[in-house]
């Protein structure tokens, strides 16, 4: 629905489908394709290559340029936390390892989720097994982490809010 006008456009719909809006409003998606502000489809997001079947994925944000989308498990199910295990670059065209989000010192730890923040910043959860924790990580840019906390447990999507 155009909020503005009150016009409502019909699509198909699919199981398991969000909308995520970047943090300034401007590009959004909903898998596997990202919008312009001006509606017309800026990048298609395949399924992650380690989980080519199976259940659905969804695209859970996208960063305020549109250019990084965190993509993790859809459900159906209105208790699931949702969370993003992938980051997707639409400029480079590939899906991004820990170790080029986070730099080199966090390459053994999983990324449970992604907050994009309305300049152009992130805030990631990661898991480390080895450790059996949390963190979330300020990163101002990928592979430079501004700050580290320890954290109390896993970010879900819709229930974060950073306040510089």
């Amino acid at each position: 629905m155009d909020v503005t006008t009150g016009a409502v456009t019909a699509y198909e719909h699919e199981a398991c489908t969000y909308v995520a809006f970047a943090p300034t409003g401007g590009f959004w998606a909903r898998f596997p394709n990202v919008y312009t502000p001006a509606n017309t489809v800026a990048a298609v997001v395949p399924r992650p290559p380690d989980f080519p079947n199976g259940p659905p994925v969804t695209i859970q944000a996208i960063s305020t340029n549109g250019r990084f989308v965190a993509v993790g498990f859809g459900s159906t199910d209105p208790s699931y936390k949702r969370g993003a295990q992938w980051l997707y670059d639409t400029t480079a065209g590939q899906f991004l390892t820990t170790a080029q989000v986070l730099g080199a010192a966090h390459a053994t730890k999983q990324i449970s989720n992604v907050v994009f923040l309305a300049d152009g910043g992130m805030v990631v959860c990661t898991y480390d097994s080895a450790a059996s924790a949390y963190a979330w990580h300020h990163v101002a840019q990928l592979g430079s982490v501004v700050a580290t906390v320890d954290a109390p447990g896993e970010i879900f999507t819709g229930q974060f809010a950073y306040l510089p």
